[in-house]
């Protein structure tokens, strides 16, 4: 029951027991008449000793006045619940303001958690999904380079596939990361540059791949250059994208 509903059972009670009182006070009344009267048409001047009905009366009246102690008892206890009324009204009113305001916040909250999942995801979509796709067309070349299925996921990390397993890029050689570097780099510049292309220039990237693999890196550079324009430099013969 909500703090109204048990101030308005205060007030309700205390009511019924003012009723009550006045009911038993009025009995009371009525018996004393009807002692009176007894005594003048009897001619009692004494309360007669050992009378039935007099004790009848008295066990009535000592009832009535038992009760009436009762009562008075519990319209003082609710009397002074009914003096808290105003003082819990206010806090009840109090609380609601505060529960109101929690719920606006709340609101407020949640609408802005919405919308940064949304301008996140738009983010994801404009900028980063591109990117990852368009890495993920030179992975295929990689793979071909390298012996290793390589990937991204959307927070530009790039791990491969070995056994089955997904492993950090950390545990590939510096020579199999300076090549997933390279097609990383090819992912932005496809995306930046959506008209004219840049040239681009490579500096003997390729100093760290082994000769196991070079020849078909090799080849993959070859393959990159029909659709782009490199420029690129070697410290060494053996290094020559020509062989």
């Amino acid at each position: 029951m909500t703090c109204t509903g048990d101030l308005s059972a205060f007030a309700d009670k205390l009511a019924a027991d003012y009723a009550e009182i006045k009911r038993l006070q009025g009995e009371i009344a009525e018996w004393n008449i009807k002692a009176e009267d007894f005594k003048i048409k009897n001619n009692l001047a004494e309360r007669p000793e050992q009378q039935k009905t007099d004790g009848d009366m008295n066990a009535k009246l000592a009832a009535f006045r038992k009760r009436l102690a009762v009562v008075e008892n519990e319209i003082a206890d609710s009397e002074a619940k009914v003096e808290k009324l105003d003082g819990l009204t206010a806090s009840l009113e109090e609380k609601k303001e505060r529960l109101e305001n929690y719920l606006k916040r709340y609101a407020l909250l949640d609408g802005t958690v919405t919308l940064l999942k949304k301008a996140e995801q738009n983010l994801k979509d404009k900028y980063i999904s591109p990117v990852e796709n368009s890495f993920l067309r030179y992975s295929d070349m990689i793979e071909r380079a390298l012996g290793e299925k390589v990937l991204m996921d959307s927070d530009f990390n790039i791990y491969f596939e070995r056994g089955g397993e997904a492993r950090s890029d950390r545990h590939l050689s510096s020579g199999q990361r300076s090549v997933c570097g390279l097609c990383f780099r090819l992912a932005l510049i496809d995306n930046m540059y959506t008209e004219e292309k840049p040239f681009i220039i490579m500096d003997d990237p390729f100093v760290n791949v082994d000769d196991e693999h070079f020849e078909k890196t090799a080849r993959l550079v070859k393959e990159l250059s029909r659709g782009k324009q490199i420029v690129y430099f070697c410290c060494h013969s053996s290094r020559s994208l020509n062989g």
